[in-house]
């Protein structure tokens, strides 16, 4: 059962700011005793929390939260706390942990999703030192983000995977880095935006998904893709002057992978598909995409990939053969020696 289906429609219609803190890097199940929830609750009350499972302990004020399955312990005033858990059952109720409006929860720890967790407003790491806190999704779980959620603390911020967890970004959220490293080893599927900045570094391991309102830019850091491109119909560009977008995966494209204003590489581990049928494009002068993708298979794009090039330099450093098109309405277009592009005949 998702808990984004308890909280979304709850939460969704307030315009009151809701500010989800991660500040110190701690482990998650920290060594501090936890604290129950026992029945439905407010998390600021006592009376939900117990310090035994089974409510044989006493009454406490949570440092450490376990949130157990079948309760809904709601937040809508400024609460501190340590680690969360949300835990989840093979059958019945899971956790729920709604942060309504005007609700403040500093985590000086992580989170751990046991089942689904749906983020409403703006959720803000803010972290000076130590290692980067970590948002955990467990088996089969989704962390799903419907606002805002900026990364400013030095060490960054970590969004892990086990034994299946996904992060989905809903059309309209918000992922941004400003003052740390974002690192996304989940799988994700983005509807929203996805933004460096700072000169940050944005490094995608787990397999990436989007639908047409998803977009990818390195505006004034830099974005590495490592994880596999699975038919996502985002837009991939390189803004900023400094900026670079890396991919290493493989690359099986159906939206825009633009070079404007940063530099664009397909290293060498990389593979582009062949039923890839979006488009790559250069658009600035001062930018550069560069394809040096592996050419071991000698990738012929059955699809009907396009290449454009409106100003700045393409350039093949292996062989390519594509059933779309190329257009060029200035800049460069241009091929080492020994490589050939081919695009609806010889180039």
């Amino acid at each position: 059962m998702s808990i984004f289906h308890h909280t979304h429609a709850l939460v969704s219609g307030f315009t009151a700011t809701m500010i989800l803190l991660l500040m110190t890097a701690r482990p998650l199940h920290a060594q501090a005793a936890p604290c129950y929830s026992q029945c439905d609750g407010d998390f600021s009350d006592s009376k939900t929390w117990n310090t035994a499972r089974d409510g044989t302990g006493s009454s406490c004020t949570p440092g450490d939260a376990v949130i157990q399955p079948g309760h809904t312990v709601y937040l809508d005033s400024t609460d501190n706390v340590a680690n969360v858990t949300v835990e989840d059952v093979a059958q019945g109720s899971p956790g729920v942990l709604e942060v309504r409006a005007c609700g403040i929860l500093v985590v000086t720890g992580g989170i751990d999703v046991e089942d689904d967790l749906a983020v409403a407003g703006i959720l803000q790491l803010k972290e000076d030192t130590g290692d980067a806190p970590i948002i955990r999704a467990g088996s089969q779980s989704t962390v799903t983000l419907d606002g805002s959620f900026t990364v400013t603390g030095l060490s960054g911020c970590t969004f892990d995977n086990l034994e299946g967890g996904s992060f989905h970004l809903l059309s309209g959220s918000t992922l941004a880095t400003s003052g740390g490293p974002l690192t996304i080893s989940a799988p994700i599927e983005n509807d929203g935006s996805i933004t460096t900045g700072g000169n940050n570094l944005v490094t995608i391991s787990g397999t990436v998904k989007s639908g047409s309102t998803g977009t990818f830019t390195a505006a004034s850091g830099h974005m590495t893709v490592s994880g596999n491109l699975e038919d996502p119909t985002a837009t991939f560009s390189a803004t900023g002057s400094t900026s670079t977008m890396t991919f290493s995966g493989n690359v099986d494209m159906d939206g825009i992978i633009e070079a404007n204003g940063g530099d664009v590489t397909f290293n060498s581990l990389c593979l582009i598909n062949n039923d890839s049928i979006g488009t790559f494009r250069v658009t600035n002068a001062n930018s550069t995409m560069r394809f040096d993708h592996s050419d071991t298979t000698a990738p012929s794009l059955t699809g009907d990939a396009d290449f454009q090039v409106t100003a700045g330099t393409m350039r093949w450093s292996s062989d390519l053969t594509t059933a779309g098109g190329y257009q060029q309405t200035g800049g460069t277009i241009r091929a080492d020696a020994g490589v050939t592009f081919t695009a609806n005949g010889a180039y």
